[in-house]
């Protein structure tokens, strides 16, 4: 990379915010534009909560990214071949599509908040912020977590103990720990450069 690249280089600043949660969940994070949308992926997890387990899916432009095989897959581009640079997507405002689990279907809108030149002295990526717990993984889309917040909230319900053994361990919805989330993005950009 040349060193008039290096200063056109942006880190965009980025909220994730989960379709439909009420109330809502949402993360603010920032990336290099020098990230592939396979890298993306793996920040909105961590950021999210998330477990990688299943499919995504982004729609950027009318495009569609993922990790299927574009052979198998209409239409569909290798998310690991494209950057943030590559779909241009410095201008606030502009907004994409993420989609997780195509069982449970949780769709996640993407706002470009900001486009700054590249902090050198701030890791990236990093989390900004966030608010409440994302649903836990196979938990049935909104309508299953709805329920599934209902009977947490009943201890009579007949279903309350069975659930409270299938939630992970002091699930809480309301909680959101930004510096646990950047400690997993930090020890997954030391996996990643190690």
């Amino acid at each position: 990379m040349t060193e008039g690249n290096l200063k056109d280089e942006r880190e965009l600043q980025l909220k994730v915010s989960l379709v439909g949660g009420k109330p809502p969940i949402w993360r603010r994070v920032v990336v290099g534009e020098a990230m592939t949308l396979a890298e993306l992926h793996q920040v909105i997890q961590i950021a999210m909560g998330w477990l990688d387990y299943h499919l995504y899916e982004f729609e950027i432009k009318g495009n569609r990214y993922t990790t299927i095989d574009p052979d198998t897959t209409d239409s569909a581009i290798a998310s690991d071949s494209v950057t943030l640079r590559d779909v241009r997507l410095r201008r606030p405002g502009t907004k994409f599509r993420y989609d997780y689990d195509f069982g449970d279907g949780w769709r996640h809108v993407i706002e470009v908040e900001k486009a700054n030149p590249i902090d050198r002295a701030s890791s990236c990526p990093r989390c900004l912020g966030g608010r409440r717990a994302c649903p836990p993984e196979d938990s049935g889309g909104l309508y299953g977590y709805g329920r599934m917040l209902q009977i947490v909230d009943n201890p009579q319900h007949p279903e309350h103990a069975e659930l409270q053994e299938w939630l992970p361990p002091g699930f809480d919805p309301a909680h959101f720990d930004l510096q646990e989330v950047n400690s997993q993005l930090s020890a997954h950009l030391q996996d990643r450069s190690g």
